[in-house]
């Protein structure tokens, strides 16, 4: 018995300006919440007669469409104080098209489906950001764990995308997090790359609502450091005030909530609480001050017991020591107390140096030779003296940072002539911690060991530093031995060679005369002069970019020269020109070729008498 189905629901949600969506649910587009009546009616032929049944009415409520919302959470300290949100199903794209579970960075200790989370707006490099999305839209089955996909994105170029699982079916809650890191941006590696007082950006864009994407962002380690001077170690117990230029009274400063009043003085390595009860936990050396109004500020440190202002090492050196989360200390006029402009609300980022002072130990250091280069050996002597001749110096040790490139050679200690134990070396390499124990009163030890200079070593001066501690707060004076590094033979110069042919450009290059007495230059001045075989030569240039020009009142009577090869782009359309992008050790070749101007004759010779 044929039927014809008419079924009109579809027809009803069309004319509300409803849409389906996947796994049957229903969006409403339009902002008022909207009741849809529906029937259905079944047409059929029965003996000839043509008959009609109508299905009861169903209705059905529709509220409008939930605008999704986003925020950034952080591991709470100890994994207790927060809320809970399963992060389990969470994957990244690795290479730009495989989803994959993402690293979790320096915190290996967490359990994705357990961590204890709270909101943040900035996050210490290295830490693991988390993504909270609640999306009622994105909610398309009732009965699994559904999937959403963001883009993370930093200034710097870093791209990356997250695909978030839903905490549980029927949530619309989706969580995930990616990994920080200090390394270079590379795209789609599962790992969003910054520097410390980057943002990081997160974008979700709304399938039902593409033209109003949804963003989060966050500050990475918005935090000044108070460090030593010498060692880069971060110092904890220095109170740091921000107080008005103008006025030399307290800055009015705020939490993160732009609201809550924040202390104008913090203490270092402390946690901080502002006026809503928002804590704030700084790690070692660690202060912050949120916000604050445009102005003229400065910024005043007392450093604890045992240290003092920094007189001992020069800007430049401790800029480059390396900060504890990564990269090296930020150092301003401001990191000397002087005042500085704030014009942003931005939270402030400025490193203080303070230096140890000196109570009771003296240290001295020398390296073997003053001038080394890479693959040479450096031996480096520190002599530590207790100079108080009554009390014996015990827990001692030394806190040795080498320069950048300089590598310590293992089994190579030697404690007042007796081979001894490996100093512990930092996760840089670079910070080198031996321990002395005790020392007699008046007494003092003997350190030696080597090291070795790798690919990374810096031209220029290289300055190693080293300061002695002990419980009690005894510090030596920071002694520094100063090398200074060369280039490799052949690798800091370059040699330019050529020659300068006749013929033009026809025949073998072999079988073109050299044309003497040509004089070439740079573009600095120097000048060569063509051998009897048209050679020339340049010595000890430095590496870039150099002009090669032919001296055209040099050039014999009768000869010009001329471009062979129209698709060298070196002469830039000029024959008697050209470009050498060089660089340092190797040897790097300018030719010209010179030829017959058309129709020249040789003057006749003067007749002799």
């Amino acid at each position: 018995m044929p039927m014809l189905l008419r079924e009109r629901s579809l027809i009803a949600l069309c004319a509300l300006g409803l849409s389906t969506g996947a796994g049957g649910r229903v969006f409403a587009q339009s902002a008022p919440i909207a009741t849809i009546t529906n029937k259905a009616t079944l047409d059929f032929s029965d003996g000839g007669l043509v008959r009609s049944v109508t299905s009861n009415t169903v209705s059905l409520a529709v509220s409008a469409r939930t605008p999704p919302t986003i925020r950034l959470l952080r591991l709470t300290d100890g994994g207790s104080g927060g809320v809970t949100l399963d992060a389990s199903g969470s994957t990244c794209r690795m290479g730009g098209s495989a989803f994959v579970a993402p690293p979790l960075g320096w915190n290996q200790s967490f359990n994705a489906a357990t961590a204890s989370l709270t909101p943040a707006n900035s996050f210490h490099l290295g830490e693991p950001v988390f993504v909270d999305v609640h999306d009622e839209d994105a909610n398309t089955s009732a009965d699994n764990r559904d999937l959403l996909q963001i883009d993370v994105t930093t200034a710097a170029g870093d791209h990356e995308t997250l695909r978030l699982q839903e905490t549980g079916p029927d949530t619309g809650e989706f969580v995930g997090y990616i990994a920080t890191s200090a390394a270079s941006p590379t795209d789609y590696d599962c790992v969003i790359s910054a520097s410390r007082g980057q943002s990081v950006s997160v974008t979700l864009v709304d399938p039902n609502d593409p033209g109003d994407p949804l963003f989060a962002t966050a500050l990475i380690d918005p935090y000044g450091y108070v460090f030593q001077s010498a060692t880069g170690a971060p110092v904890d117990g220095a109170k740091v005030s921000l107080v008005e230029n103008a006025t030399g009274l307290p800055a009015k400063v705020y939490g993160d909530d732009g609201v809550s009043a924040y202390p104008s003085t913090v203490t270092t390595g402390q946690t901080v609480t502002d006026a809503s009860g928002a804590a704030y936990p700084y790690q070692s050396g660690q202060y912050r001050f949120p916000q604050t109004a445009a102005g003229s500020y400065r910024l005043v440190v007392t450093p604890p017991t045992g240290m003092s202002e920094p007189n001992s090492a020069s800007p430049a050196s401790m800029s480059k020591l390396n900060e504890p989360r990564g990269g090296t200390f930020t150092i301003s006029d401001a990191s000397f107390g002087k005042a500085f402009q704030l014009t942003d609300p931005r939270a402030l980022q400025v490193d203080i140096p303070v230096d140890a002072q000196a109570t009771g130990l003296s240290l001295d250091k020398t390296a073997s030779t003053t001038d080394a280069s890479m693959g040479d050996f450096v031996q480096y002597k520190i002599i530590l003296k207790n100079r108080d001749a009554a009390v014996v110096a015990s827990g001692v040790q030394v806190v040795d940072t080498l320069p950048k490139g300089f590598r310590y050679i293992a089994g190579s200690v030697r404690r007042d002539g007796v081979r001894a134990p490996d100093p512990v070396q930092a996760s840089d390499g670079r910070t080198l911690t031996y321990t002395l124990g005790a020392i007699a009163a008046g007494g003092s030890s003997e350190i030696d060991y080597v090291t070795t200079l790798d690919s990374n070593a810096q031209d220029g001066d290289a300055v190693n530093r080293a300061v002695a501690n002990a419980p009690g707060g005894l510090y030596s004076n920071t002694a520094e031995a100063m090398v200074h590094v060369a280039a490799p033979l052949f690798t800091d110069g370059i040699t330019l060679v050529g020659r300068v042919t006749d013929q033009g450009c026809d025949g073998p290059a072999a079988d073109r005369r050299g044309v003497p007495g040509v004089r070439l230059m740079l573009e600095d001045g120097t000048y060569v002069v063509t051998d009897r075989d048209g050679l020339y030569h340049f010595e000890g240039a430095q590496p870039g970019l150099h002009v090669v020009q032919v001296d055209l009142e040099s050039l014999p009577p009768g000869l010009q020269p001329v471009l062979c090869g129209g698709g060298n782009t070196r002469f830039a359309g000029r024959s008697f020109s050209q470009f050498v992008d060089a660089q340092g050790g190797a040897l790097w070749r300018a030719d010209f070729h010179l030829r017959l101007i058309a129709g020249w004759k040789a003057p006749k010779a003067s007749p002799t008498a």
